[in-house]
């Protein structure tokens, strides 16, 4: 993967982020804080992007506060 990010690529870092079916599959929803609410929890496998094109999507884990 090094040789790929030497040329541009660049790793989507999106644990903490509001979640944005742009760049992420969400794979579960999970009980979280309502801090949490509608963020994304954890990576389950990264994401990469080339300049503004995305060209793997992460998947991820969104948080769901529970009423």
């Amino acid at each position: 993967m090094t040789g790929l990010l030497k040329n541009g690529v660049e790793r989507l870092d999106l644990e903490g982020a509001e979640f944005d079916p742009n760049v992420a599959e969400a794979v579960a929803v999970v009980a979280a804080d309502p801090a949490l609410d509608g963020r994304i929890v954890r990576t389950v496998r990264p994401g990469y992007r080339l300049g503004e094109r995305v060209i793997r999507p992460a998947r991820v884990l969104v948080g769901r506060a529970e009423s």
